[in-house]
């Protein structure tokens, strides 16, 4: 007590060994002997960072959002050292997607690590199939005994039922008790970003309004992406018991056996098919304009309700093309990869490949590839 305590240190430090010291009776002097600055070239090379960024205080993690910018920083994964460093990050909006048990650069590897793990194609293939028929399973469950209410967006045909949230809910405790760290990016709940390279895009039952009217054109959709590439996809039609699956590299099928879209080779051969968004109160006529330019062209066009048994049924060679405006992701993410491991093409109406997940949908463009340019050239006419 009384004795004096010299403290070098970082210009900005925490001040709890200070408070403490002079609480016990000591004298103390700070001395800041360095401090943290933007090293401009280091700076540079960050921006060029595309998946995680590892902090080992919160001045840096102050310095890289401030050269970053915040929805730049935002999109990376951002690990951190402990818990006063991961302070920093959530008070500037960031998801701290791995935290050291040991703050220490191994515990910090070791973290990041953990979250990385590749996990067995056999489990992620087997977890996936047993949420689609279980969520198919409720949807006979609840068959023409549920009401629905309005979502949101206010629009009268954008319903959810108790069958879609039973029915996610179900894939989720599915997903997430044999993989509790990977991220989800559902329908009828806020997504999950917690920093896993696997993220389950689900939609419990695409085709709600079709299934609350007790209309039998419904499915359950769930594409699994890694690292922003849709690896595995399944959708399954409960009313059919038809299960169309795919995984990156290795082919679609249906019910386990090989798929392939069709050989129509122009417009005119073709049957299509459509969906119509929800804003269609306001663009009805600028809807059936352009579904007037492919009815007289093809064989005829069918409009299911559902995006994803369009898109399965594409893949199957049942379909020649498909065309919507405004989907989302959980629409779209098993579709697009089965249809394209079946041979076929998915694009957005330019004929563009899709770029983030968010993005997903806006605009899709699906064929046997064969008369894709065509519809391209279609509607761009249009559009």
């Amino acid at each position: 007590k009384g004795k004096n305590v010299l403290i070098p240190r970082a210009e900005t430090a925490r001040e709890v060994l200070p408070k403490a010291l002079r609480k016990r009776g000591l004298k103390v002097t700070i001395a800041p002997v360095y401090r943290t600055v933007g090293d401009k070239q280091g700076l540079t090379k960050l921006k060029s960072a595309r998946d995680w960024i590892a902090f080992t205080s919160g001045s840096t993690v102050r310095h890289a959002h401030a050269a970053l910018g915040a929805k730049r920083f935002a999109s990376l994964h951002a690990a951190s050292i402990g818990p006063i460093t991961s302070a920093v990050l959530r008070e500037l909006g960031i998801a701290v997607a791995a935290e050291a048990a040991e703050a220490t650069s191994e515990g910090l590897a070791k973290a990041i690590a953990k979250v990385c793990k590749i996990e067995s194609a056999s489990a992620l293939r087997t977890t996936l199939k047993k949420a689609l028929r279980e969520a198919g399973r409720i949807q006979h469950q609840y068959f023409n005994k549920v009401s629905a209410k309005r979502k949101k967006s206010g629009w009268r045909a954008d319903l959810v039922t108790k069958a879609d949230v039973a029915a996610e809910q179900k894939i989720l405790d599915i997903i997430l008790k044999r993989f509790p760290n990977h991220d989800f990016h559902a329908e009828e709940r806020p997504p999950r970003a917690g920093g896993s390279d696997y993220t389950w895009v689900i939609d419990p039952i695409d085709g709600t309004t079709n299934y609350f009217h007790g209309y039998p054109a419904s499915c359950v959709s769930i594409g699994l992406v890694h690292r922003g590439i849709t690896i595995m996809g399944g959708i399954y039609d409960p009313w059919r018991d038809e299960l169309f699956f795919a995984e990156r590299g290795k082919g679609a099928t249906l019910n386990a056996k090989r798929i392939q879209v069709s050989k129509a080779a122009a417009i005119e051969e073709s049957l299509l098919a459509t969906g119509f968004a929800y804003d269609r109160d306001t663009k009805a006529d600028y809807y059936l304009g352009i579904v007037k330019a492919f009815l007289k062209r093809s064989h005829g066009i069918r409009r299911e309700g559902s995006a994803a048994i369009d898109l399965a049924w594409t893949a199957a060679g049942r379909l020649d093309g498909y065309w919507e405006f405004h989907l989302n992701p959980w629409d779209v993410a098993a579709g697009r990869l089965i249809v394209e491991e079946a041979g076929g093409r998915v694009s957005d109406f330019s004929g563009k490949e899709w770029g983030e997940l968010q993005g997903w949908g806006k605009q899709t463009l699906a064929s046997n590839g064969r008369i894709h340019a065509a519809m391209v050239r279609q509607l761009k006419k249009l559009v």
